[in-house]
């Protein structure tokens, strides 16, 4: 697994934070006033915005923001010639639209300002129709924040209430329906709301939009494989279910679907139903202490424990907020040839990625000692796993993120991934660079050290062109590179000291004076149950909170109290080193 790709030209990375996408209409755009040209596409109504997707994928995404627009009306200027009527025709007068998605590549977005008109005219919907929803849409963007959620959840209901499900969607008409809610599937940086409709032998999801042209997720039980009980927006409301999906070739691949509640109460009620099922409660899921056992003995890789472990603190795939972090293991990527019989070759692991070096230390416990009484005490001012530093890793994967997050643009070019060497130099020695690595780094072929989409990600200053990011002399390609990394992972070095990195990470010496003593005291807020978020009343306040917490990355949930114990064998059974040893 790794992080999800946008597939579709319009998806719903491309809404502002917070933002719910309703509506679909097939509509044309009226470029000019005096032109009878016209542009076939789609309108996508949403909670704070309206888009305009072409047809023709070589013309941009448009986009109006509701707050950058003063009017949504009938056009009451000349007729088109192709047009029969003017009251076909709507206008809409923003004083800012931004481009996005030319010729349908991912790149940084266009903004013009200064106010002018759009004309658009719907292929079936009735204006009378439409218009009284667009404009109620455009007055949430006056109302308080408290004021808008609660609108838009009445919408949501509105949408539920019109909004069947069609038994037809049933694989088996035999099958028994035993809950009826709804629930939001989350994705990445995004979240779609719709009606989960669980039987006596598979579970559906359908969407209340058409975000998804599969318009009903269906997974049945038998191919269940694991649930797992998730936090969303730092609430214990959400669910993980990992299954498996048959392709066309027979190849099946590991997925998931990410499901957030609207209260805990319903979450746990939907868990325990699903576990009573016959297909899911034969499962051997594994508990927490019989999987260390089988890694202990070598029965389970470094890489499938440490997976397992991330899975069971809160991790996710889908959550880059709690994304799956791996550690760094190798430090040496200046040598022609990766030596893993040389113990200098590997990072101590007994030791956070702040404490590598001692220089850099002496200042974290400086500034530590100078922080006044009452005030929030920690050592490291940014954490070893953060959404910023997902998308810093992933920008030629997965660029789309980064414009979610970076509004529309790409970082500096000095600032994006360009080297491991360069890297690694900076989480050892620069002042705010902490960060471990997450998953990709060992698992081949490496794609995301790829420019496979010839990205414009600039120049630096020093007049080098972002392209591939720059590989250690020891690597051929990206494959290579992950393969020799993922052989340092399972090497007998690393075996011998994971278990140290594990108490850093999810053990004994994750928080508390241990973690002090351990320099490794990360900020108050990265710590799960540090804030009880869900009594903050206010909605600015709780989104304001919630935003900072993002921002500076969580903690795993701690799963261990006691020093992990370390591994009994030094190499996993039967796994297959593709460097010498």
């Amino acid at each position: 697994m790794t992080l999800p790709r946008a597939t579709q030209r319009f998806n719903l990375l491309l809404l502002g934070e917070g933002e719910t996408y309703f509506d679909d209409f097939a509509a044309y755009f009226y470029p000019e006033e005096s032109d009878c040209r016209r542009v076939k596409g789609r309108l996508k109504l949403c909670s704070g915005s309206i888009f305009f997707v072409p047809k023709e994928v070589k013309l941009p995404v448009q986009h109006f923001d509701f707050r950058r627009v003063q009017v949504i009306d009938t056009w009451q200027g000349a007729l088109h010639a192709i047009n029969p009527t003017k009251d076909d025709i709507f206008v809409l007068r923003a004083d800012r639209v931004v481009y996005m998605k030319m010729a349908n590549r991912n790149a940084p977005y266009e903004v013009v300002n200064g106010q002018a008109d759009y004309r658009f005219s719907l292929e079936f919907e009735p204006l009378s129709q439409f218009l009284p929803r667009a404009l109620r849409l455009h007055s949430l963007t006056m109302l308080e924040p408290r004021d808008q959620l609660f609108m838009i959840d009445q919408l949501l209901q509105e949408k539920e209430r019109t909004t069947s499900f069609d038994p037809s969607w049933m694989l088996n008409f035999m099958e028994k329906p035993l809950l009826q809610t709804r629930a939001v599937r989350v994705t990445p940086l995004a979240t779609n709301p719709g009606r989960l409709v669980l039987t006596d032998e598979v579970l559906y999801f359908q969407q209340f939009n058409n975000a998804d042209p599969v318009p009903v997720a269906k997974v049945r039980y038998a191919d269940f494989r694991r649930i797992c009980e998730r936090r969303h927006a730092l609430r214990p409301i959400g669910l993980e279910i990992f299954f498996v999906h048959r392709e066309d070739s027979g190849i099946e691949r590991e997925h998931s679907l990410f499901l957030a509640f609207q209260e805990k109460g319903m979450r746990d009620e939907a868990h325990r139903l699903l576990l009573r099922q016959p297909a899911i409660a034969q499962l051997e899921l594994g508990d927490l202490e019989d999987i260390t056992m089988r890694w202990q003995h070598g029965l389970v890789s470094n890489y499938d424990y440490l997976i397992y472990l991330n899975f069971v603190a809160g991790r996710s795939f889908m959550d880059i907020a709690q994304y799956p972090v791996f550690p760094w293991v190798v430090r040496d990527y200046t040598s022609r040839v990766l030596d893993l019989t040389n113990p200098d070759v590997f990072r101590d692991l007994s030791r956070p990625v702040g404490a590598l070096n001692e220089e850099r230390l002496r200042a974290f416990r400086e500034r530590y000692a100078n922080i006044p009484d009452g005030q929030p005490k920690f050592l490291y001012g940014t954490h070893y796993s953060a959404p910023g530093y997902v998308v810093y890793y992933m920008v030629r994967y997965a660029p789309e993120y980064m414009l979610r997050l970076q509004n529309g643009k790409f970082d500096s070019a000095d600032r994006l991934f360009h080297s491991i060497a360069e890297t690694w130099y900076n989480v050892t020695h620069a002042p705010g660079d902490v960060k471990e690595l997450i998953p990709e780094f060992y698992t081949p072929p490496g794609e995301f050290l790829c420019n496979s989409q010839v990205l414009d990600l600039g120049v630096r200053s020093k007049g080098e062109v972002i392209r591939d990011v720059v590989l250690p002399p020891w690597a051929r390609d990206a494959g290579d590179f992950t393969t020799k990394l993922r052989d340092a992972l399972e090497a007998p070095a690393v075996s011998r000291g994971l278990h140290h990195w594990i108490d850093l990470v999810f053990g004994a010496l994750q928080r508390g004076e241990a973690a002090l003593q351990a320099d490794n005291l990360f900020y108050p807020l990265t710590y799960e149950g540090a804030t009880e978020v869900e009594k903050v009343q206010d909605p600015t306040e709780r989104a304001s909170l919630e935003a900072q917490i993002q921002e500076f990355g969580q903690t795993p949930r701690q799963l261990f109290t006691a020093p992990h114990p370390p591994r009994a064998v030094a190499v996993t059974k039967g796994y297959r080193f593709h460097t010498e040893l």
